[in-house]
């Protein structure tokens, strides 16, 4: 059926494109009619010809990939040496006509574009416009600066909340998520300030007038404030560690819409779901669904918010991060630690560390950890405290792949998957996959000698970043190479290492601190295998953490039934209008703003992030990616998503098409002001050289994108 789907949306699109397209020919064909130029083909699509019929003068043909289209008209031809010199006088030819009205030819296309597109938004928004709510729903504490440093969100600046509306941006109106991003993208490196509803009252952020910057998401190549958008109450996945979903299981993309007997209130956040659903972590509860206008009660042991396949393994949990100013701070937890219990519950995995911290931060209880530092345990009392809507500690949990100091028991003081599989303290975890027969694999490293290599330019406060972070990543996971004198170290600034494939890369550590690189070369040693980057409790520095010698296995187990695992994702409501009228205005902002925000965006794909840059390998998109989207967007919200996907492409259409580039309308429309200007022609190979590089230019750009899209399926980017 997923495959009948596909297929169904690949039709969807094509027919999509093919209307986009066939609107915009329409255009100049009509407006060559008027003006009285011969039409000899009226193409949509390219490839084989699958239908052609002859209507008068004109040739009407459809193409197999209905991804392009063309208008031939009488003195107007791809290569203009090629016009017959009979045309350039024939009264019927384009070329015979005047300026104005070749500009007016031109110009049909995009104008078609517009006003379809205008149309499809404003009958959209009478019957319910699929918008994401502008409605916060979680918070980054802190984010990373360009240089690595940790700084306070812009969110946290700014004073947001969860559950915070945003009704505008620079005093610019928002009424999706989407408007909220592109008004601070649009922003770069200026101040921003928010008009938000919280609890019905109307808000002016930041309260006390301070200067407030986005800052740069080097993940997602554009500038952001460093705060979610609000799921919804839809699932977006389940998932069990012991197979495949039974029928009584939730199923996907059905509503949770009552929790142990109790519904929920409207106006909760997805993530305000899961907080309630964590009071019943590994316990039984019945959840009530809806889907389609169908309700179903189901009864299921509740495994968390994220795939249960770690939660069955049973890991450690380390603090990756511990919030300067926290609560967890106060009471003295640093990075690196590693939990052993919660107010006398052995912990075993991040999903139940999370879960058990929620109830306790919602209920304002203290909670009473029991942490390993180094080979000491140390005991510390931390209670929640409020921060931007919610209650939380300030600590961001890991699962622990590396050295295991300890196996951590079930919660009924029971051994847990890793004793009962044959490991020791000791022993290192390299990799974790779902194995087959519904198993779970293990790399584990047994015997050997574990140690770290401390990283003195990185600290809580100091992050890698950008091409450092990247050579790091590599660095984890692989080994020096050993096969042979000196291979580990080829020269200067330069590690080889072996990959999991066996195949041997070689990094240049040249942009890494020179500190950094005289901590690696003094410390790693042929063979050594890299276990992964990791905070150090002792130093309050990261640290790569590794093994040497020893002997490496595979260990597999039977995946254990711990639950099922419910995660929520972005759901589109029904934008409402606040009068009939407003439709006009909706219809208004969107052709405005596609316009006006990609033309300023457009320069800043050449700028550094620290000035408001946009990396454009994180950013943009392909045909491959926007088919992606548009699959899911049809599969969960229905053909309104499809129809406000069309209007976009039209309105795309009608910006690049007006472009100065060549080989489209408005690069011809540039060609025809020069010929204006200069009271001449210009000459036909000019011309042709101007067309060739335009379609250089486009085909460049296509590959690029699609590229980018090839990369991101095989998880390159």
């Amino acid at each position: 059926m997923d495959y009948v789907f596909t297929a169904w949306c690949v039709v969807l699109a094509l027919l999509g494109f093919g209307f986009v397209i066939f609107i915009h020919e329409l255009g100049h064909f009509l407006f060559a009619k008027w003006a009285g130029v011969r039409v000899d083909r009226f193409s949509i699509g390219f490839g084989p010809i699958l239908f052609r019929k002859q209507i008068g003068e004109t040739e009407y043909a459809i193409s197999l990939l209905p991804l392009g289209g063309y208008v031939k008209m009488l003195g107007q031809e791809d290569t203009p040496t090629a016009i017959d010199e009979k045309a350039k006088v024939d009264a019927k030819s384009f070329l015979a006509k005047s300026r104005l009205w070749q500009a007016a030819i031109l110009l049909g296309g995009v104008l078609f574009n517009l006003i379809s597109s205008y149309i499809i938004l404003v009958l959209l928004s009478w019957y319910g416009m699929p918008v994401l709510p502008p409605v916060v729903g979680d918070i980054r504490p802190e984010m990373a600066a360009a240089n690595g440093e940790m700084l306070a969100s812009p969110a946290v600046k700014l004073g947001l909340r969860q559950g915070d509306r945003i009704l505008a941006v620079n005093e610019v109106r928002t009424r999706s998520f989407e408007d909220v991003m592109l008004g601070v993208i649009s922003a770069g490196n200026q101040p921003v300030t928010l008009k938000v509803e919280r609890s019905g009252k109307i808000l002016n952020l930041p309260e006390d007038g301070s200067r407030v910057i986005p800052a740069f998401m080097a993940e997602r190549g554009i500038q952001g404030l460093g705060f979610e958008v609000a799921k919804g109450w839809r699932l977006m996945d389940v998932a069990r560690a012991d197979g495949p979903l039974r029928p009584e299981d939730p199923q996907l993309y059905e509503r949770v819409v009552a929790i142990a007997g109790q519904a929920l209130p409207a106006g909760l956040a997805g993530q305000q779901v899961e907080d309630r659903l964590a009071a019943h972590f590994g316990q039984p509860v019945n959840v009530t669904l809806e889907h389609q206008g169908v309700t179903r009660e189901v009864s299921l042991r509740y495994a968390g918010s994220s795939h249960p396949g770690l939660l069955a393994l049973g890991l450690p949990v380390r603090l990756e991060r511990v919030l300067a100013k926290s609560p967890a701070e106060r009471a003295g937890l640093k990075p690196g630690d590693v939990i052993e219990t919660i107010n006398g519950e052995a912990v075993s995995s991040a999903a139940h560390f999370l879960a058990r911290t929620h109830v306790a931060n919602a209920s304002g209880q203290s909670m009473t950890l029991v942490v390993r530092r180094g080979s000491e345990s140390v005991t510390a009392v931390v209670t929640g405290e409020d921060s931007r809507g919610r209650r939380l500690m300030g600590v961001v949990p890991e699962n622990l792949l590396g050295v295991l100091p300890f196996l951590p028991k079930q919660p009924d003081g029971q051994p847990g998957p890793l004793e009962t599989a044959g490991l020791k303290p000791g022993d290192a975890v390299v990799t974790f996959n779902p194995g087959k027969n519904l198993g779970l694999e293990l790399d584990v490293v047994s015997g050997a000698e574990a140690t770290v290599i401390s990283l003195p330019g990185y600290t809580g406060e100091r992050q890698p970043t950008g091409n450092e972070l990247k050579i790091i990543d590599q660095l984890c996971g692989s080994r020096i190479d050993n096969t042979g004198d000196g291979l580990g170290f080829p020269g200067k600034d330069q590690i080889r290492i072996l990959l999991e494939n066996g195949k041997a890369k070689t990094l240049d550590l040249v942009s890494l601190p020179e500190t950094v690189r005289n901590s690696l070369f003094a410390g790693l040693k042929p063979g050594d295998r890299i276990l992964g980057l990791r905070p150090d409790a002792a130093t309050a520095v990261l640290a790569l953490e590794l093994v040497r010698g020893g002997t490496a296995r595979t260990v597999s187990m039977p995946a254990r039934d711990v639950g099922v695992a419910l995660m929520f994702g972005r759901e589109t409501e029904p934008y409402h209008l606040a009068a009939w009228t407003e439709a006009f205005s909706v219809a208004n902002d969107a052709a405005v703003q596609m316009v006006d925000t990609t033309l300023r965006f457009i320069p800043r794909f050449f700028k550094k992030a620290e000035a408001g840059g946009i990396d454009p390998n994180k950013a943009l998109t392909g045909p491959i990616g926007i088919f992606n989207l548009l699959r899911k967007s049809v599969e969960i919200e229905g053909y309104a998503y499809f129809l406000k996907w069309i209007a976009i492409i039209g309105l795309n259409l009608f910006l690049i098409n007006l472009l100065p580039i060549p080989i489209t309308d408005g690069g011809q429309l540039a060609m025809m002001g020069i010929e204006a200007v200069i009271r001449r022609p210009l000459p036909d190979r000019a011309r042709a050289f101007f067309m060739w590089v335009g379609l250089v230019l486009v085909v460049a750009l296509m590959l690029y994108v699609i590229g980018l899209d090839v990369l991101r399926l095989f998880g390159v980017l």
